[in-house]
């Protein structure tokens, strides 16, 4: 089975092609009640807010 190494590049999980069930564990959220406070805290942390960048 192969597997994927969210934390090299996380946006190479190709959303659309993985089972719904292991996308969620990889991303470690939930359906019904999205990402955790601790887990929200995480990425924002990791990977900074979500804002498009400002034209140049």
């Amino acid at each position: 089975m192969a597997t994927i190494d969210v934390e090299k590049k996380p946006d190479a999980i190709k959303g659309h092609s993985i089972e719904l069930n292991k996308l969620l564990t990889l991303l470690e959220t939930d359906l019904e009640k999205g990402l955790t406070d601790d887990n929200a805290a995480k990425n924002l942390e990791k990977y900074g807010l979500n804002e498009i960048p400002k034209p140049k």
